[in-house]
């Protein structure tokens, strides 16, 4: 399996952009937690209202995701973008009210993220090879759970909830602009790649006025 995705650089850099969107970009369970305990002095009462807020999120991430008749590339980059966004613009969050405002679509996009990823990963990975596939990406996200939690925890603790977020946020936007690059990137070779093989296959014509070359 780990051969295989080798050669495939499409997976990989959606590996990549999931590990850091998973380990920066979703620990909303350690950030909410920070976030009502510190700046928005909300305390345990605050952080049910959060929890309840983006439990609505989910749900109604899920019934996108359900509506949608393709959950193509540019849905997934499209919801992380948005998400990663919205983390930034969370930091920002003077009251309650506001945060509960900013992770409603957080939420939403977050289940976007990984409907989306799990379709791609299946359905752009060889038959043969999904099981394996799947079960790599699956400790892609294990691996990411396990650093990020820690990682967010300590960056909340050492730089603030608010600061934390915002700094979690541009490097999940910067994530989403560098696999969007890498994915250009990759179709521009794949098209090149196949225009070369369909010329070698398949050479131009010669024109009219082009003299034949003599076989002597």
């Amino acid at each position: 399996g780990l051969r295989y995705l080798r050669g495939e650089s499409r997976l990989l850099v959606l590996f990549a952009l999931g590990f850091v969107l998973s380990s920066v970009g979703r620990n909303y369970q350690v950030t909410m937690a920070a976030m009502s305990t510190g700046p928005l002095q909300a305390g345990a009462a605050g952080f049910g209202l959060l929890s309840t807020v983006f439990a609505v999120g989910t749900v109604v991430g899920g019934l996108l995701a359900a509506h949608r008749r393709e959950l193509s590339l540019r849905v997934l980059l499209g919801a992380a973008l948005v998400t990663s966004a919205m983390q930034f613009v969370s930091g920002f969050s003077p009251g309650l009210l506001l945060f509960a405002v900013a992770i409603l679509p957080i939420a939403a996009c977050a289940v976007l993220i990984d409907t989306a990823m799990g379709t791609r990963v299946q359905l752009d990975s060889a038959e043969d090879m999904r099981g394996r596939v799947l079960a790599a990406q699956s400790t892609v996200a294990a691996a990411a759970g396990a650093l990020g939690g820690p990682l967010v925890g300590w960056m909340s603790e050492t730089m603030g909830p608010a600061l934390a977020l915002q700094v979690s946020g541009v490097i999940a936007v910067l994530a989403t602009a560098a696999a969007v690059a890498a994915l250009v990137r990759i179709r521009v070779a794949r098209r090149s790649a196949q225009r070369a093989v369909f010329y070698e296959l398949v050479p131009p014509r010669r024109s009219a006025d082009e003299p034949v070359p003599v076989l002597t």
